[in-house]
């Protein structure tokens, strides 16, 4: 939805204080169609806390590198972030222990599938 930011598009901290379904915010898709982005729950990355840009994303997925109790990135505001710059998919947000559990947390499945 470009620059503007419209919150009826997100699941943020203006709207209905929790999670929502997948899906329950259809005019918020991106152009390829993917939906949530922004918002609803922040999501998990295996990225780790301060590493510098630029980096290989195939280096994260390394048994070496997904072990141990390193702090991860988590990405994408939630239900429960109350300022717009927040809830973007490219908003990274700070020290998070993989082993902490919160209802604003989670991760997403993706798969490849044709276009409708």
């Amino acid at each position: 939805w470009g620059n503007d930011w419209q919150p009826e598009l997100v699941n943020s901290g203006e709207r209905i204080g929790k999670t929502t379904p997948v899906g329950s915010y259809p005019e918020g898709a991106s152009p390829y169609g993917a939906l949530d982005m922004a918002g609803n729950v922040w999501e998990w990355t295996a990225t780790r806390w301060r590493k510098d840009y630029p980096y290989l994303i195939e280096d994260e997925w390394t048994e070496v590198y997904l072990a141990g109790e390193s702090l991860r990135m988590l990405r994408g505001g939630s239900w429960y972030s109350q300022e717009p710059e927040r809830v973007r998919g490219a908003y990274r947000s700070n020290d998070n222990n993989p082993r902490n559990r919160y209802d604003n947390d989670g991760l997403r499945l993706a798969s490849h599938s044709s276009p409708p």
